[in-house]
């Protein structure tokens, strides 16, 4: 069933969404999540105050000594009350926790999804204003999907002729999704393993050219040049391309300069 065969509204919008893991896109509410934590931190602050002027004005050592005994029916009633609150304030903070850890969707995917949505007006204007708002995650699990696929995609698309790209990166299965010509669905993993071909092409030229680089050049300068330049552009391409965390970054760096440096040795 084709994306268009929905009827208008949230049928064909929802049906819009599914065609593609990519246009998952909802609002993170960042800002409510946090005041629902904080609600929920001071209401505990608030028993922990109360809790504590009781312990301290009560008279008889006997209702602190035992749970069983307390004639305080004020503590009693906190206490009751306590474990509840606790659960409350432990679902707000693990959402909030959860919620920061899913990632922003791609500025190609919510262009996407917002050209499309201005296209079909799927929804009133007062609901469809959720796209165009800052605080959007997304819920697609792809590895690695980033700048760099953003990048893949647009040449695939731009520079082979025709509609060459897009079959490259969908399937007959998602053709018939839409009759859209201006909607381009993508099979899934297609676009990731592209993008891996790429940057596996990207790595074997990072270490080839400079190889051929230094085996021509015979003067230091020259050599201490190529390395210094190449290094760079490795450090460069890795921040660019991937999501390395910064250790991550100066270990594959260093490893790299390292076998530029083993090439030299054993060639000089």
């Amino acid at each position: 069933m084709k994306v268009e065969d929905h009827k208008r509204g949230y049928p064909r919008l929802a049906a819009f969404v599914a065609s593609d893991p990519s246009f998952s896109i909802a609002r993170r509410f960042s800002y409510l999540h946090t005041r629902n934590l904080f609600y929920r931190q001071d209401r505990l602050a608030d028993i922990e105050a109360q809790l504590q002027a009781l312990d301290e004005k009560e008279q008889t050592q006997w209702y602190l000594s035992s749970r069983r005994d307390d004639g305080n029916t004020v503590r009693t009633q906190l206490l009751s009350s306590l474990g509840d609150e606790l659960h409350e304030y432990e679902k707000a903070l693990f959402a909030h926790l959860r919620i920061h850890t899913l990632p922003s969707p791609s500025s190609r995917a919510k262009e996407n999804v917002q050209i499309w949505m201005q296209q079909y007006k799927p929804l009133v204007r007062r609901e469809a204003e959720f796209i165009s708002q800052s605080d959007l995650l997304t819920l697609d699990g792809t590895e690695d999907r980033g700048r760099f696929d953003e990048m893949v995609e647009r040449v695939v698309e731009r520079v082979l002729p025709w509609d060459l790209g897009y079959r490259l990166l969908s399937s007959k299965e998602t053709r018939i999704m839409t009759s859209d010509q201006n909607v381009h669905i993508y099979k899934p993993g297609r676009l990731r393993m592209l993008s891996r071909v790429a940057i596996t092409l990207i790595v074997v030229a990072l270490l080839l050219v400079p190889m051929l680089v230094l085996y021509n050049v015979h003067t230091g300068l020259q050599r201490f040049l190529t390395i210094i330049f190449s290094i760079l552009g490795f450090a460069l391409i890795v921040c660019v391309t991937t999501k390395a965390k910064k250790v991550e970054i100066f270990a594959a760096t260093a490893a790299y300069g390292a076998i530029l440096v083993v090439f030299v040795a054993e060639s000089v």
